[in-house]
């Protein structure tokens, strides 16, 4: 995922030897691009909320506020080969406390939820 300029983290649920969630995050500033990415691959059909968001420095107590953008795709993807379908959705802000790592400060999830009944 990305152009190889965009670092992330990839975070992959197992249940037995079945992925059922592969989540991927990345530092917020690149949201624009890997937006463009994610509806180049999987198409326009978002349902799409905007709301505003206090993100806290938990050490400094400090708080901003950012726009929080939450896109869930309108249909569930499906695996061309195994016909497992899945939720795709996608968030610009993931949590209300700043990261402290790697990735920078402010993350953004795009996340493929294997459906339930699939396994």
């Amino acid at each position: 995922m990305g152009d190889d300029n965009i670092p992330v983290k990839v975070f992959i649920a197992l249940k037995g030897d079945v992925v059922t969630a592969i989540e991927v995050s990345f530092n917020s500033i690149f949201w624009n691009d890997m937006w463009a990415i994610i509806t180049k691959k999987y198409g326009a059909s978002w349902e799409i909320e905007r709301d505003n968001m206090a993100v806290m420095d938990y050490e400094t107590k400090k708080v901003d506020q950012f726009e929080r953008v939450i896109a869930t795709h309108k249909f569930s993807g499906t695996n061309p080969k195994t016909k497992d379908t899945c939720s795709l959705s996608t968030t610009k802000i993931d949590i209300i406390f700043r990261h402290h790592d790697s990735l920078g400060t402010l993350h953004a999830i795009f996340a493929i939820k294997r459906e339930s009944k699939d396994f």
